[in-house]
């Protein structure tokens, strides 16, 4: 085993022996290194060994490269004319390597007007060579420059307005620039809205009076409305309403107004009252129709509606026929029941109210009506009939509707004690001249009554029933010869004038001083008559009276400047047109003493006989006047107007 390994150590060593010797003469001397190899002890000849590899030839080792230092550079940014904060700023790159450029903002650089549009190599540049933040390889320090562009700066141009005006704040301003509009209307207007536009014609978005400017001018247009107040109509309006032309307007427009009060009520009252509570003018175009000029405020109009007066004072047409046939001059005035009511007519008693003496019913065709028992006195001579045919009933258990109505009067003269004097055209009641029981005239003063201690007679027209009666008035009253005396107020405030006229009716009516001496008792010709003077003297006669309605006197029914006639004409015993009066329906229903021959009415006078104290002369329509005693006669009012 020793020798085994020596063997290899051997031939290693040859081998290495001879490697060093071929190197270094280039010969393949083998025998040598046979000889070498049989040198041993062993005997038994050994295997050639094979012959080794060429060994490689070590390759030379490169020479190691020193590592380079990196280079940096310095990139100087410029703000070019604009602000900036340090003057200057740099930024740091390392050759070779690509790095974002500082961004503007990231710099602090600004120019008023201007808009960052990149870097330039040289001051001067105008196209940029870098956007904002781009890449940047350096290869050498450099110096950026800033480009600025103008912002452009567009205008706000308001369209001029008649009726108000409107200012932009601030009035020019770059595209983000908030604009802010305000306004003053023209007095009497109001602002409503504004519209901008922009130069391609795209509307601006407004809020609140602010928009955004956007790239490019813009127009700014308002629009002003007239200011117009409400006209409201009250509620609540009863018998009628009232309507305005328009339910809004300006000031100082005018407002119509139309009236229209329901069948039988008229206007009483119209307001139109500003929201500040002033009243504002109206003024009356006619009967239905108003104007008031708008003010400044909302108003509110109200209307009161009363019953329309049945006649208020009206002058009838030129030719209208009458007493005095067409030549005469009539006039209504008041209002009293009188035709009997038309058969299709009814009456609804559950709308009443009180007039003076009577109570009116409401009928269906909007009239007023009263209802009267029957007393007629056709039977005395014959069967009187209304004026629609119907016989007058006398028993007094009937009960008939009668139609309140104008009275008709006529005009008899326009100097009355310097006042107009209007009679009756009919009998429109029949009444007792005093409280007297029977027709005896042989009881001459079985109802004569004392007043301080004055006799006062029963045809004393100052205390007598049918004065009392006409003005509304109370009057001493001794019924019968065993009766007492004792104020009787019966008519107090409810006689004919306060049942026939209203109170604005009544204003008109003057207060005239009634002739009732002896010499009013004389006919107007002067013709002696001893039933109606002694010695010109009539102890009968009263004093003055204060009276707003009256009965004529004897003088004046006799009195032909009045259209009536003279008394010598009462011998002709002939109807003469002056002074006959016909008797109204109401006037027969409540026992009228008619004619003989038609439904003309026999009326008291004022005037006492001279020789009774009984008898007081009354008109018929045959004999004027007549004395008749103190029955139920017709009565024929008649008064002075202003």
């Amino acid at each position: 085993m020793k020798n085994w390994k020596f063997f290899l150590t051997s031939v290693l060593c040859a081998s290495l022996v001879f490697g060093f010797a071929s190197c270094s003469n280039g010969s393949d001397d083998s025998s040598a290194l046979l000889a070498v190899a049989g040198g041993g002890t062993n005997t038994t000849a050994p295997t050639a060994p094979t012959n080794p590899t060429t060994p490689t030839t070590p390759t030379t080792p490169t020479t190691p490269t020193t590592p380079k230092t990196a280079v940096t550079y310095t990139i100087t940014f410029n703000a070019n004319d604009g602000s900036e904060n340090p003057a200057t700023s740099t930024q740091s790159f390392t050759e070779g390597t690509s790095q974002a450029l500082k961004t503007i903002s990231e710099l602090g650089f600004s120019k008023g007007g201007f808009s960052f549009a990149g870097w330039g190599k040289t001051a001067d540049a105008t196209e940029s060579a870098y956007a904002d933040g781009a890449s940047y390889t350096a290869t050498a320090a450099a110096t950026l420059y800033a480009i600025w562009s103008a912002i452009p700066v567009y205008s706000v141009n308001v369209s001029p307005n008649a009726n108000g005006n409107v200012t932009a704040s601030p009035a020019t301003g770059i595209a983000g620039t908030e604009i802010t509009l305000s306004n003053t209307p023209k007095t009497g207007y109001k602002f409503d809205s504004y519209t901008v536009t922009s130069a391609d014609g795209t509307t601006v978005t407004v809020m609140d009076g602010k928009f955004t400017m956007p790239e490019g001018n813009v127009t700014v247009k308002a629009v002003f409305s007239i200011i117009t107040y409400a006209i409201t109509i009250a509620d609540g309006m009863t018998n009628g309403t009232v309507s305005a032309d328009v339910a809004r307007t300006a000031a100082d427009e005018i407002v119509t107004l139309t009236i229209s009060p329901n069948e039988g009520y008229e206007l009483d009252s119209l307001t139109v009252v500003a929201e500040d509570n002033i009243n504002v003018g109206v003024v009356t175009v006619n009967e239905t129709t108003k104007t008031f000029v708008m003010p400044n405020k909302n108003v509110i109009i109200n209307a009161n509606f009363k019953e329309t007066p049945i006649s208020a004072y009206k002058v009838l047409p030129a030719g209208t026929d009458g007493t005095a046939g067409p030549t005469g001059t009539y006039v209504t005035f008041g209002a009293w029941p009188q035709t009997i009511k038309a058969e299709e007519v009814t009456v609804d008693e559950g709308i009443s109210k009180t007039v003076g003496m009577y109570t009116y019913c409401k009928g269906s065709d909007c009239s007023w009506y009263v209802k009267q028992a029957e007393y007629g006195c056709g039977s005395n001579w014959t069967v009187w009939k209304y004026s629609d045919g119907t016989i007058v009933g006398n028993d007094g258990t009937t009960e008939k509707w009668f139609k309140v109505e104008p009275i008709k009067w006529r005009v008899l003269t326009n100097n009355y004690n310097g006042k107009k004097l209007l009679f009756a055209e009919n009998s429109l009641i029949n009444c007792a001249y005093y409280d007297c029981e029977g027709n005896d005239p042989y009881k001459k003063d079985y109802t004569t009554r004392f007043l301080n201690p004055k006799i006062i007679y029963s045809n004393n027209y100052e205390h007598s029933r049918i004065r009392a009666y006409l003005n509304g008035l109370s009057y001493q009253s001794k019924f019968g010869e065993n009766s007492n005396q004792k104020l009787n107020s019966e008519f107090l405030n409810r006689g004919f004038l306060q049942t026939a006229f209203t109170e604005e009716e009544m204003e008109k009516i003057v207060d005239t001083n009634v002739d009732n001496s002896a010499r009013s008792t004389y006919p107007c010709d002067n013709v002696t008559i001893e039933y109606f003077s002694v010695d010109e003297n009539n102890k009968y006669a009263c004093s003055n009276t204060v009276d707003k309605i009256f009965c004529l006197s004897v003088q004046e029914i006799t009195n032909d400047e009045y259209g009536l006639r003279k008394y010598y004409e009462r011998q002709k015993q002939r109807r003469h047109t002056g002074c006959e009066r016909y008797c109204t329906d109401f006037d027969m229903a409540n026992g009228a003493l008619l004619g003989y021959t038609d439904v003309t009415a026999i009326y008291f006078t004022r005037s006492p006989v001279a020789d009774s104290t009984w008898w007081v002369p009354a008109v018929s329509c045959d004999v004027c006047p007549n004395e008749y005693c103190n029955s139920h006669l017709g009565v024929v009012p008649a008064l002075c107007v202003k």
